[in-house]
């Protein structure tokens, strides 16, 4: 357990804080890369794969589909949460509302509002599709995006995948809106990749010596590359200082190797399921035509019990579904008082 941890009752505002999740760092659904060329080993693989790359590392194993994301990806992502309003939805979703302008100016991008949009799109077509030992699981990052002149608002808004929501629900995050800023102005591509390895994956200080390949290998980064070894050494070189500083990540350019102390300033964020779940304790719903009252919530992941003064209500959904199934049951019972 990390010793430096928030709490959150509430899942809209654990995402709007850490941004990132556990899982989309350890199974690289952004490649430590600022662009893929149709000229690259990674590019004609994909291809040849029928638009599929598979990627293993100790956590399990990762196939992209459709589209490889890369460091230009996660900028604008993060920017988009960085300046954005996480909100949970009527339907139950959640959403990030945004002001176009506002995100290209952080992004310094000025007004090329037609890239900016190709790119939120390209995020939205992502896929992948997780083996974690025997379980396969699927997910995505945007499942709709929507510009101010598809909404209802002057704001755009991209929905986020049902799935990637599920992992904020169960991953560590870590004040990453706080620091945003000054990871994103590290000029070299590869440098913001180790830094969110670190911070989320690493939660305490570890007096482990991490070797540069392997980290290198957990990110995604092309170690068989010569060229590409040679210019992540001379820039590791170069931000050593600032990483030490800034993250508590100590790298020895001799000895090619990390080691992590968990700089103070960084804070990890746990969303509380139970506890949010039992703000709902006492409330009245409406099920199947009958008012209970709900005397108790338990349960972890998707496998909840709702017990109440007439029975044991059981779901097989995550935390933020159960929420919105009990808000409606809520709602339907206070329209019926209102109609008696």
């Amino acid at each position: 357990m990390a010793k430096n941890l928030e709490l959150y009752d509430n899942l809209a505002s654990k995402i709007q804080d850490s941004i990132s999740t556990e899982h989309e760092v350890n199974f690289n659904y952004f490649m430590p890369v600022y662009k893929v060329s149709g000229n690259s080993v990674l590019y004609k693989e994909f291809i040849k794969n029928g638009s599929k790359l598979i990627i293993k590392n100790e956590y399990g194993q990762i196939e992209i589909r459709n589209r490889i994301l890369t460091e230009y990806h996660l900028k604008i992502f993060n920017s988009i949460m960085y300046c954005g309003i996480v909100t949970k939805l009527k339907d139950g979703n959640i959403g990030v509302y945004f002001d176009e302008k506002e995100v290209l100016d952080d992004l310094g991008m000025k007004t090329n509002h037609t890239k900016f949009r190709e790119t939120v799109k390209q995020i939205d077509d992502a896929k992948y599709y997780l083996k974690l030992g025997k379980i396969t699981k699927s997910c995505g990052i945007i499942s709709n995006y929507y510009t101010s002149h598809e909404t209802d608002s002057d704001k755009s808004l991209i929905i986020l995948d049902k799935d990637y929501v599920h992992n904020h629900e169960l991953d560590f995050g870590v004040n990453y809106k706080e620091i945003y800023k000054k990871i994103a102005g590290i000029n070299y591509y590869t440098i913001p990749s180790i830094v969110r390895w670190f911070l989320i994956t690493q939660k305490n200080s570890n007096v482990q010596a991490y070797k540069l390949d392997n980290v290198l290998k957990e990110i995604g980064f092309p170690v068989n590359s010569v060229s590409s070894m040679k210019e992540i050494k001379s820039n590791l070189k170069k931000y050593a200082d600032a990483l030490k500083e800034d993250y508590g990540i100590h790298y020895n350019h001799k000895t090619k190797e990390f080691k992590y102390s968990a700089a103070k300033n960084i804070q990890h964020l746990k969303f509380d399921m139970e506890k949010s779940l039992l703000q709902f304790k006492n409330k009245k719903i409406l099920y199947d035509n009958e008012t209970r009252e709900i005397l108790d919530i338990t349960g972890e992941g998707s496998n909840w019990k709702v017990k109440t003064d007439k029975g044991v209500l059981e779901y097989s959904v995550f935390c933020n579904d159960l929420m919105t199934i009990i808000e409606n049951m809520i709602e339907k019972e206070s329209e019926r008082n209102l109609l008696e």
